[in-house]
Formats: C-alpha cells, sequence, structure tokens
C-alpha cells in the first residue's frame, strides 16, 4: 500500500459507522492496515458505531489484526468465529482486552462457525474476562460458545446489563451459591435466553438470578434425547419460584427432541400450580414433543388466567391420543383471550359437536389468525369448519391433520376459505 492510498482509505473510513467484514478478508491484511495505523498514529474507523467481523485467525493476534478496527466510539461488536479462533485459546480473557480497547462497549456477541463448539459436551471453554469491571457498560450478550461458571459470576455482576443469550458448559454444575459477589446478581436482566445441557440445568440457572424482573424469558435444552414431563415440570417450577409474576410477558421452554421420539403428556395441572398466576403474560411456548392433557373445564380456568396473551403453543405437534380435550375446549379461547393470534393445541373432535358452544357471548371477534391442531381426529367436517369458522371468523391458517384420514381436514380449510397445512 502507498501513501496515497492510505490517505483515501483514511477519507473513506471516517464516514464509516456500521461496518460487516465477510469470510474471505484474511486476517494478514488487516495486520497490514495495523501497520499503517500505528506509523501514522491515527484511527483506521475513527467513528466506528456498529462492527460485525467474520475472519478467521482475527483473535490470533488481537493487537494487530482486531486492533485497527476497535475504538472508543464502538458500541456493538459481532464476533463471528472460525475454530481457529476457539481451539488455541484465543478466546482467553478477551473480555478483558475489550474492556481496554473498547471501554464504553454496550454490545457484544460471539458466535461460532462450527455447530459441534455449541453443542458438544467434550469442548473445554475457556474464561472471557476476569472481572466484571472489564465490561461495565455492556447492555447486552450473546454467545453460543459454551461459557464456565466464571463467567457467569462476571456477568452477574454487570450493573446495566438487561439482555443475556448464553450457553452454558455441558460439565458446568450451575449452584446458586456461584454468585455470591453482588447483591442482587444481574440487577438490570429483563430478556434471557439460556441454552444448557438439559431443562434441569437451565432451570437450575435461573436460581442465579434469585428473584428476578425478566420480561422475556427462553429455557433451551440443547441435549439430543427425548425429554420427560417431569423436566418441563421443573422448568416450569423453577420459573414459578424465581420470576416475577407482574414483569413476565414472554416464556419458551425448548427442547431438541426429535427424530422418532415418542410424544408425551403434559398435565394441564402443572401449569395450574405453577403459571396460572402469571396474568401478564402475552407468549407461552411449549417447543417440544409434548400434548397438554387435561379436560375442557380447565381450559377455561387457563383462558381466564392469561387475558393478554397473544400466541400460545402447548406442543411442537400436539397429538389427540395424549389429551381429553374436545373442540369444545376451543371456545374458552375466543371468548377470555382478545388478543390471542396464534394457538397451538391437540383437541377431539369426534364428538357430537354442539354449536351454541361457540359463542362468545359477547361483540368482539377472535383475532386468532393461525390455528395448529396437530394430530387431530375428526370426522365430519362440515360441523368442525361452521363450530371453527364461529369461533375465529378472522383464520387465515389452519395447520393440522389425521393420522387416518387428512382429507377431511383439507375439506375443512376449503369450508372455511383459509389455507391447509
Amino acid at each position: 500500500m502507498v501513501p496515497s492510498e492510505w490517505s483515501r482509505l483514511r477519507l473513506y473510513g471516517a464516514r464509516i459507522k456500521d461496518l460487516t467484514i465477510v469470510y474471505g478478508v484474511h486476517s494478514f491484511m488487516l495486520d497490514s492496515l495495523a501497520d499503517y495505523s500505528r506509523s501514522y498514529k491515527v484511527q483506521l474507523l475513527p467513528n466506528i458505531r456498529e462492527l460485525t467481523v467474520c475472519v478467521a485467525g482475527i483473535l490470533a493476534n488481537r493487537t494487530s489484526s482486531l486492533w485497527v478496527l476497535l475504538n472508543s466510539t464502538l458500541k456493538t461488536l459481532h464476533l463471528d468465529l472460525h475454530e481457529s479462533d476457539i481451539e488455541d485459546l484465543s478466546l482467553f480473557v478477551i473480555g478483558d482486552y475489550l474492556g481496554d480497547a473498547v471501554p464504553r462497549l454496550e454490545h457484544l456477541e460471539l458466535s461460532a462457525i462450527s455447530q459441534r463448539f455449541v453443542d458438544r459436551a467434550e469442548f473445554v471453554p475457556t474464561a472471557l474476562t476476569t472481572s466484571s469491571s472489564r465490561l461495565r457498560h455492556l447492555r447486552s450478550f450473546r454467545s453460543n460458545i459454551q461459557l464456565l461458571a466464571v463467567d457467569l459470576v462476571n456477568l452477574a455482576g454487570l450493573p446495566l446489563l438487561a439482555s443475556l443469550d448464553v450457553s452454558l458448559s455441558w460439565n458446568c454444575a450451575v449452584k446458586s451459591d456461584v454468585v455470591p459477589s453482588c447483591d442482587p446478581p444481574f440487577f438490570s436482566l429483563r430478556d434471557l435466553r439460556v441454552r444448557g445441557r438439559s431443562l434441569v440445568q437451565c432451570a437450575d440457572f435461573l436460581s442465579l438470578l434469585r428473584r428476578n424482573s425478566l420480561g422475556k424469558l427462553e429455557l433451551d435444552s440443547r441435549e439430543e434425547l427425548p425429554a420427560q414431563e417431569k423436566d418441563i415440570e421443573a422448568a416450569v417450577k423453577a420459573v414459578a419460584e424465581y420470576c416475577d409474576p407482574v414483569s413476565l410477558t414472554e416464556l419458551t421452554i425448548k427442547t431438541n427432541d426429535g427424530g422418532t421420539a415418542d410424544d408425551y403428556a403434559l398435565n394441564i395441572a402443572i401449569l395450574q400450580q405453577s403459571l396460572f398466576h402469571f396474568g401478564k403474560l402475552v407468549a407461552l411456548e411449549f417447543d417440544s414433543l409434548c400434548t397438554l392433557h387435561g379436560r375442557d373445564d380447565e381450559v377455561e380456568e387457563l383462558a381466564r388466567a392469561w387475558p393478554l396473551i397473544e400466541r400460545l403453543h402447548f406442543g411442537r405437534w400436539p397429538f389427540v391420543i395424549y389429551t381429553h380435550f374436545t373442540i369444545h375446549g376451543l371456545s374458552p379461547f375466543a371468548r377470555y383471550c382478545p388478543c390471542l393470534t396464534r394457538l397451538t393445541i391437540a383437541v377431539d373432535t369426534e364428538i357430537d359437536i354442539d354449536a351454541s358452544k361457540a359463542s362468545t357471548d359477547d361483540r368482539r371477534t377472535s383475532p386468532v389468525s393461525h390455528l395448529c391442531l396437530g394430530n387431530s381426529s375428526i370426522r365430519d367436517a362440515e360441523a368442525v369448519a361452521a363450530f371453527i369458522g364461529r369461533l375465529f371468523p378472522k383464520l387465515e391458517k389452519l395447520i393440522t391433520d389425521d393420522w387416518r384420514d387428512s382429507n377431511l381436514w383439507a375439506d375443512v380449510g376449503r369450508i372455511l376459505g383459509c389455507e391447509w397445512i
């Protein structure tokens, strides 16, 4: 690079506020720019605010390759890391380095390209920082790279941290006494997604927060084994114990069970005991091979409990053989959930359908536009369509099947004039 090229690069660099460097750029190119920057004692990107870097080996020589891109004005940094950046311990105390190079960093995301560093139990993570004081201005932190207990301790001490998305080390035993140094821990946290080996490990993480004011929570089990009702129950009970029913508005419980794993029944009594008093919920999703089990009269109590609910999903693909719910059990959702737009639940429609139970008893029209009934049985398409159409006149998409005969549900979609999948 000749001096004229460097001058032109500086001119353009001063205008850049948001930059993404994609794969194909080699770290030695950045090293060369770093040399020029040091020689002329100027910053290449003096006004940068948001930076995304996807360069293999970017951390191998962080004082050169990464340094040239950073400055004290940077607020958002996303490092999309290559295997080499993780395997050779280049992540070790990266938080300390960033705390010095970017003292007012507010948003940090670390992601691994290779899935084996996300889900593999044999991956041995390294400490990202030695002290929470190194990143005092951090407001959000996201990482699909597994973290050690020491990282949880340091994250807990960040006074402004409001959003956290982390993957726990598979070999990390999460205990409530892991975070002794700050009271209360995670003081400002409002949005949390935690991925762990199992739902039990994720639930244990909630104990670190003690009593909290989370608004949005997702617990995600990455273990590729069939989940059990007890796993869901442990997660739900942890939510009830550690989360504030006044502040929590969105809850997702997710498992990685798939393939040939069998469905299992989730008893509505578990929700009744733990979640019915969370009256501010707008979204509740069980993304798992579960089917909510109960009776129609219990659905009415459920619908009354969550008057603000907008999205309600009881299972990834619920199966009618695991529940006693009937099509009549859909009525309370239209009657008591005026904000509900998406609903997933399995029901039995092979009953004598009472059209009068499709009355909502008021002048409101249910806004439900997406209805997933999973594997729900059916014998009379016209009666089912009339009942559903009266309850949910704004329905746009019907997602359901009958393992014996799909044609009848296709007829329901045709009669309702909505998309059927």
